[in-house]
């Protein structure tokens, strides 16, 4: 889906990497609403590996979108084709797709009837069929307001780890906010790619502050064309 920074949200003038990147501690506030564990996550083998007779989870990797300002509007984000391209190669690789209800909405109200349209370009058409494709696991309360085939829901972390119990590989995550603090909580989130947008916004949900309290590292740094930056980030040790 082609989206333009919406109006109110002022690109940024410079697009060098190392003016974003040192932009960064607005991503990760000082404070929040959201409280999560500083213990760190037990490390485990790859996905679908036992040990000790527990059944491993796979490792689950959230990619989300933010602002300069730390927001994560929908709507604000360099849509292009590098984007879709990027999107595309991280759901490739994973076993299953974990949505929270609000992204999941997003989601299943655009995707499938993507793959019937014409008049979209390659990159999103592939992502399209990529996302349709794949497993999909959307954690609520509530049955969504729109069906997708080949989705599941659960409803709360434990019938989440659960059914993560039989995958193997990875599962990526794709924006919601708030089930990404609640896994991080919970010890169950492994990887971070923040696709930090050249963008001042003032609308929609922060980042939540995951890993608080506890060292995380920066896997490396990727500069787009667009000028935005994929920090991919993971707890430390």
């Amino acid at each position: 889906m082609r989206t333009s920074p919406a109006q109110g949200a002022a690109p940024c003038r410079r697009h060098d990497c190392l003016h974003i990147l040192a932009a960064c501690r607005a991503v990760w506030p000082a404070g929040g609403a959201v409280t999560v564990s500083t213990a760190r996550p037990l490390d485990r083998p790859a996905g679908g590996v036992s040990f000790d007779g527990v059944r491993a989870m796979p490792r689950i990797i959230c990619s989300i979108n933010a602002t300069l300002s730390g927001t994560c509007h929908h709507g604000d984000v360099v849509a292009d084709a590098e984007h879709h391209r990027y999107a595309a190669a991280l759901a490739r690789s994973a076993a299953a797709l974990l949505l929270g209800r609000a992204t999941y909405e997003l989601f299943a109200a655009f995707w499938p009837r993507a793959l019937h349209r014409r008049d979209l370009p390659a990159e999103v058409l592939e992502l399209a069929r990529v996302l349709d494709a794949k497993p999909r696991i959307v954690v609520s309360g509530r049955e969504p307001a729109t069906a997708w085939p080949g989705t599941t829901r659960v409803a709360g972390l434990e019938a989440l780890r659960a059914t993560l119990a039989g995958i193997g590989g990875s599962v990526v995550l794709f924006g919601s906010p708030g089930l990404a603090a609640s896994l991080a909580a919970a010890g169950m989130l492994d990887e971070v790619h923040i696709l930090l947008q050249p963008l001042f916004a003032t609308r929609g949900p922060r980042l939540p502050p995951l890993w608080a309290g506890q060292a995380f590292r920066t896997v490396s740094a990727e500069r787009f064309g667009s000028g935005v930056v994929l920090l991919r980030c993971r707890p430390a040790g």
